[in-house]
Parts: C-alpha cells; sequence; structure tokens
C-alpha cells in the first residue's frame, strides 16, 4: 500500500481537514474546530501530523486578521483534490465509517479490483496486524462494501473482493492515484 494512503488515514480527521482547508482555500484553527465539530486537541495534534507530513503549511503572511492561519502545500492540494471527492462521495452514500476508521478505506483500496486470500491482503497492507484487518474485513462486509466467498478446497480457503459498493471508491483512488503516488514521502 502507498505511503501516502496510510499517512492520509493514520487519522481519522486527516481527510476531512484537508478537504475543508481546500474548500476555503485555508483556515484559521478557531474556524476548523467550529466547521468540523473537532476538539482543540485532537485538531492540534492532527494539524502537528499535517504539517510534518508536507500536506499544511502555517501560512507565512498570517498575522492579519483575515488571512488564513493554516494553508495548503502544493502536495497538501493534491491530496485535498482526492479528499474532497472521497467526503462528497462518503456523506452522499451514508458511510461515514469509512473515514472514521484507519484500515476500512486502505482494505478497499488494497483489494482494488481483485479477488485475495486473507494473508495476500496482509501483505499488502504491512503493517496491519492480522486482528486489525480481520476485524476491518467483517465490518466491510457488514456494510456491503466487500464480499467474500469460500473456496471448497481443503482447507477452506475465504476470498476477498469489493463488490459495485466498493469499487466507486476504488475508482475514485485510481482516478488520483497516480497524482498521489507522485507526492513526496512527508518530512517525518
Amino acid at each position: 500500500m502507498e505511503k501516502i494512503i496510510r499517512r492520509l488515514f493514520r487519522f481519522r480527521w486527516n481527510v476531512s481537514i484537508l478537504a475543508e482547508l481546500s474548500e476555503s482555500e485555508g483556515s484559521k484553527f478557531i474556524t476548523l474546530v467550529v466547521r468540523l465539530g473537532i476538539s482543540r486537541g485532537v485538531l492540534s495534534s492532527t494539524l502537528e501530523q499535517l504539517l510534518s507530513d508536507g500536506l499544511v503549511s502555517a501560512n507565512p503572511g498570517y498575522g492579519h486578521p483575515l488571512r488564513p492561519e493554516y494553508i495548503l502545500t502544493e502536495s497538501g492540494k493534491i491530496a485535498a483534490a482526492f479528499c474532497r471527492e472521497l467526503l462528497r462521495s462518503v456523506g452522499d452514500r451514508g458511510e461515514n465509517y469509512l473515514l472514521q476508521s484507519k484500515w476500512a478505506l486502505p482494505v478497499l483500496f488494497a483489494i482494488g479490483g481483485d479477488e485475495l486470500r486473507f494473508g495476500e491482503l496482509k501483505n499488502r497492507l504491512a503493517p496491519v496486524t492480522s486482528r486489525a484487518l480481520s476485524e476491518e474485513l467483517k465490518k466491510l462486509m457488514e456494510m456491503g462494501v466487500i464480499d467474500r466467498k469460500i473456496l471448497g478446497e481443503f482447507p477452506p480457503v475465504a476470498i476477498y473482493a469489493s463488490n459495485p459498493r466498493g469499487r466507486h471508491y476504488v475508482w475514485i483512488y485510481e482516478r488520483h492515484g497516480k497524482a498521489l503516488r507522485s507526492l513526496p514521502d512527508g518530512r517525518q
């Protein structure tokens, strides 16, 4: 799995913050708190991570009361375009859980259009733990975005694949994938 996807979904609020900064062309800290309904502490730590990843920067022209405090970097603008489309699509479909989980969308993107065994999927998502992957697969099946079929071999083998609902999100990822893969690894 690409590092940018792990970075984008590492914290629950990354996608929402990047989308909001893109929509408003930058924002003040307090405005983000109010618009997103996020606590100051969580916003502070998430912004710190986005700053270190090189997706957000402090506005060098900040000081005037009408100028935004935080703006997107060039890399942040590329990531934010993906985040905006993803956020809109998740909201339209009422599938908000996908953005609330660290692994939901990365699992879906790792499956893509393939049919994968658990071990193959775990390898694509390293460093995910077996337990986290197993729990995420259960939730994604309950949501109806992936399907599991059992092959009648001995021992039985479970195969996971995205269905049409899940492929919608994979399609969004594929549309933005080339641009996302071109992003630097961040400043960590």
